[in-house]
Order: C-alpha cells, then structure tokens, then sequence
C-alpha cells in the first residue's frame, strides 16, 4: 500500500511539473503575451502589397520611410488593423485584405521614445524597454487607389519591393535604426515570397475562351 501510495504521489509530481511548463509553453508561444512580459510593446507593421503588380505602400514618418505602424491595443488584429489603417492612411475596409501575420523580432529602443502607454501592466520590468513588432501582410490594389496622409504622415509613396529596400535604409535616426531596418527587410522577404505564389496561382488559372 505504501509503496503504492509513493508510486502515485512520484507521478503526480511529474505530471503537476509538466502541466506547469505546458502552461509557460502556451503562454509564451503568443508573442504578444511574451513581448508584454519581457517590457516590449507590441506593435502591428502594415505590409501593404499588391501581388499582381509587386507594388508596396511606404510611408515616411520622421523622416525615414517605413512601413505604417500602431500599437496593438486589443486581440483583435484585423480590428487594430482596420484602425491603424484608417487612422494613418484614411483606408476603407474594402480597399484591403489582410492576409497573415509572422512576429518580426522585438528591439530595445531609447526610453525617450516609448511615450505611449502599455497594454498590460502584467510584466516583468516596470517600465518599457522597447516594441515587439508583428508584420502584418495585407493585399491591396494600387491602381485606384484612394488614400489621405493621417497627422504623422509626411508622405506616401507607391513603389516596388527594390525601390522599398533603397527607400528604408536611407536613414537611420530615432526608432528607425539598422536593427529596425533589419525586421522590415523581414516583412518585405515575406511579402515578396507572397508576390511569387499569387503570380504562380494566377498562373495556373485556365484562360477565359475569346469571343468570336
């Protein structure tokens, strides 16, 4: 009986220990949870592109292009999407699609910098150390397309994935450093692989008869 009892309480030792670390597993799986932890504010990158045409959407904040940005303030993403996109570009819901979405890494960035507030106060550090940043890819047409420059857009531009790539390592000052760069180059890999599968797909389709 004894040795009964000794064998059960071993397994549930075990199996209290591994419900534990499953827990963590789950938990720091979401990059969201986890970049709120470690003192990094999420953040959503908008990767705007029209796949058809291999065209992205810039904007140059501060002056340095990148790609449009907002805080993730709800679980929500295609709603932080829709209001980052209407807040900055002034965007209908119906002129674009999002697609996916791949965390980008976090970086640490100068404090001075940091002046919005947390989403969740469930961290390690009390204070910000910097933003985790979540690409988020979104298919837009170019032809046609109706935006307005929100408060903090200096300027839009309409360009392909190389001249994007020129475009965003022209400068490197504030939030905009070479380490931030490197996560965007992240995001346009991404988009540009995106941009190959749909020409591929579009491919393939069998070709409308013409008409006699």
């Amino acid at each position: 009986m004894m040795e009964w009892i000794s064998w059960y309480s071993d397994l549930w030792s075990v199996l209290e220990t591994g419900l534990v670390l499953f827990a963590l597993f789950l938990f720091f799986i979401d990059p969201i949870r986890r970049w709120n932890f470690l003192g990094y504010r999420p953040t959503a990158v908008m990767g705007l592109v029209d796949p058809l045409n291999k065209k992205v959407l810039l904007v140059k904040n501060k002056g340095a292009w990148t790609f449009s940005q907002g805080g993730i303030y709800e679980e929500n993403i295609y709603l932080t999407t829709l209001n980052i996109l209407k807040r900055e570009l002034g965007l209908s819901e119906a002129s674009f699609k999002l697609i996916n979405t791949i965390p980008l890494g976090a970086i640490k960035i100068d404090r001075r910098l940091l002046v919005r507030a947390r989403i969740s106060t469930f961290s390690l550090f009390p204070y910000l150390r910097g933003k985790g940043y979540l690409g988020c890819l979104i298919r837009m047409k170019t032809e046609g397309l109706q935006y307005t420059k929100g408060p903090d857009i200096e300027d839009v531009k309409i360009c392909s994935l190389e001249e994007a790539r020129k475009l965003i390592t022209q400068n490197t000052i504030g939030e905009h450093t070479e380490e931030k760069q490197r996560l965007l180059f992240r995001l346009l890999d991404w988009m540009e692989s995106y941009c190959q599968v749909v020409e591929e797909l579009e491919g393939k389709k069998p070709q409308q008869p013409l008409e006699n």
